[in-house]
């Protein structure tokens, strides 16, 4: 886990959080929930960040 954070405090991980939201769609479900999530459940996880600028705190937090 700390080399993926470390990719994030890279210019690569700008389009991960930004462009594929990579905590929602890859961390969260991968390392955080024992279960796979319903399609229902994964939106509303996705709800609060449908843009690239509502992600910015995903990629903040890595720093």
């Amino acid at each position: 886990m700390g080399e993926l954070f470390s990719t994030f405090r890279s210019p690569a991980g700008e389009e991960m959080v930004f462009g594929n939201n990579f905590f929602v769609e890859t961390v969260f479900p991968q390392f955080y929930v024992a279960r796979t999530l319903t399609d229902a459940e994964m939106a509303a996880y996705r709800a609060p960040y449908p843009t690239s600028e509502s992600r910015l705190p995903t990629l903040v937090w890595t720093h």
